[in-house]
């Protein structure tokens, strides 16, 4: 299940199953408690429960904003293209990319160097840590990882390490990729 903030346009991310769960559950137990009429000044108790809700509410969005921050560097977010060695491991490709602050990613694959014969695209989310990007396709159960190096503000290097079991390719092989300026 994907849940979205919109802080000013500036963040966007989303939060796992599990703390949405948890917030459900609290909202829930709040419901059942404020029906309770058994209190003898439910007014005064419904609102402590109330301000308690949105101070609980409140922690977990920012830890998971938090969480999520973390798990994205802002400097592999954008537009980006790159291609398969025609001599390599692993038949032909060419690509264009777009990692998205919110942590989802498009990525459409080329049989032709010049991007026209469109293969196919693949959407899902991403998220890096240690060095690693890893990407795991809607749909598809595993994730790829790849080992990432970035050369400068233009271009990346990546080398694939874990490879989903679907993949075209089942080699390791190592690719670059260059910012697409717009």
């Amino acid at each position: 299940m994907e849940f979205s903030i919109n802080y000013e346009g500036i963040l966007l991310f989303e939060a796992e199953a599990g703390m949405l769960r948890r917030v459900c559950a609290v909202l829930r137990w709040f419901a059942r408690s404020a029906l309770c009429f058994s209190y003898p000044n439910r007014q005064e108790f419904s609102m402590t429960r109330c301000i308690f809700v949105v101070y609980l509410v409140f922690t977990c969005l920012t830890s998971s904003v938090a969480n999520a921050a973390e798990q994205l560097d802002n400097r592999i977010v954008g537009a980006w293209q790159g291609m398969r060695d025609q001599s390599g491991k692993c038949e032909f490709l060419a690509w264009k990319s777009n990692f998205m602050p919110n942590g989802r990613f498009e990525i459409s694959f080329f049989a032709d160097k010049e991007r026209t014969k469109l293969v196919q695209t693949e959407r899902g989310v991403w998220k890096t840590k240690d060095g690693k990007n890893e990407l795991r396709t809607d749909g598809v159960p595993t994730a790829e990882v790849y080992l990432y190096t970035i050369v400068n503000d233009e271009t990346i290097k990546y080398v694939n390490t874990v490879k989903d079991p679907s993949a075209d390719c089942q080699a390791d092989y190592e690719f670059t990729e260059h910012r697409v300026k717009e």
